[in-house]
């Protein structure tokens, strides 16, 4: 793999890691890792022992103090290749994931009050802007966002409000476009969030302020400008917020973890948009009759009458075993599915009431 491909694939790691992953896991140990183990080189996604023994001999032979870190980006890597890069993996691995997303899960819940101080607020907030129509800020529509439309990053936040194509399709189904990366491939895809009217308006409303560009580190700043001004803790870290607007989306809409996650991460899903175009049937020919309705006129009535075989058994009932069963025809099966149908019955009726 080249340096390029680890670089590349460093990064997405990384940004995985740090918003999804409970431990801290540095891209200088991922690059270590993903460098001397050739997971480009394996023609099918799967981990197996012997892949875990290649790459473990080789931090085995590292000073002990580095160890526990490359054996921990390891971890992470594994968790990401199985998590949304959909690997198979040992099964103890496995373990290891699904208590890894319970100590995700567990952060996350920590964060309850403070997430809801911080929504109650944001609902104040946005009543005030409904009496008073002001000027839309990039803090208040990044709670919005956060709240209303996905509990994303900052850094996809701040992408949504640099760009105002974010929108497609406008006239009929609205909808957010978030463009990404895609895991694994060295590619832009597109994911789609749905919009509410009101969330439309707020994000086209903001868009013709015609506001400068904020990167996501500046958009944190304000919102822990925000916080301070209205008396609320602060968030230590950017990648807080993302994880305040997850507890949100569980407490308020009950979305298991797993559908918070999918939610959270745009780049675990990938919208196509297929361009709508105008039908070109016109509204009063939709229910026109545009068939021969006396199409079966034209048919000529067959007069040849036909004999089913099973009537003979019906005539002769008594003697069963004297009738011959007719071949079967490939271009009609009936008559001769009748026929045993029919002489089975008969069988059965003979010997309950012979007298018959």
């Amino acid at each position: 793999m080249s340096e390029r491909l680890i670089n590349l694939h460093t990064k997405q790691i990384s940004d995985y890691l740090i918003h999804f992953w409970p431990l801290k896991v540095t891209e200088d140990a991922i690059f270590w890792v993903l460098d001397r183990w050739q997971l480009a080189e394996k023609k099918t996604r799967i981990v197996d022992n012997s892949d875990l023994r290649c790459i473990n001999r080789q931090i085995n032979t590292i000073p002990t103090g580095k160890q526990r870190i490359y054996r921990q980006a390891l971890e992470g890597i594994l968790f990401y290749l199985a998590d949304i890069a959909h690997w198979q993996v040992p099964e103890f691995v496995k373990h290891t994931i699904s208590d890894t997303n319970l100590k995700y899960f567990e952060e996350l819940a920590k964060g309850t009050a403070h997430a809801q101080l911080i929504f109650s607020r944001y609902q104040q907030q946005k009543t005030y802007f409904f009496d008073t129509r002001g000027t839309l800020t990039p803090s208040f529509m990044a709670l919005m966002i956060g709240f209303e439309v996905a509990p994303l990053s900052l850094a996809h936040i701040s992408a949504i409000l640099n760009n105002p194509n974010s929108i497609i399709d406008k006239e009929d189904n609205p909808r957010l476009a978030i463009t990404h990366m895609g895991y694994g491939a060295d590619e832009l895809r597109a994911t789609h969030y749905y919009l509410s009217i009101e969330s439309y308006r707020f994000l086209e409303n903001y868009y013709a302020q015609s506001p400068p560009r904020i990167s996501s580190k500046c958009l944190y700043a304000d919102l822990s400008s925000w916080l301070e001004e209205n008396g609320l803790p602060a968030c230590i870290r950017k990648q807080i917020w993302p994880k305040r607007f997850q507890i949100h989306w569980y407490l308020r809409f009950q979305l298991p973890p797993v559908f918070i996650k999918d939610l959270a991460n745009p780049e675990r899903h990938v919208g196509l948009s297929n361009t709508i175009t105008a039908s070109k049937i016109k509204e009063a020919d939709i229910y026109a009759i545009d068939w021969d309705t006396k199409w079966f006129d034209s048919l000529a009535k067959s007069q040849k009458k036909i004999r089913w075989p099973h009537e003979i058994l019906l005539k002769h009932s008594e003697s069963l075993e004297t009738i011959e069963t007719p071949p079967w025809d490939a271009n009609n099966i009936l008559p001769r599915l009748l026929f045993d149908y029919t002489k089975q019955l008969l069988v059965v009726v003979n010997k309950i009431w012979p007298q018959f």
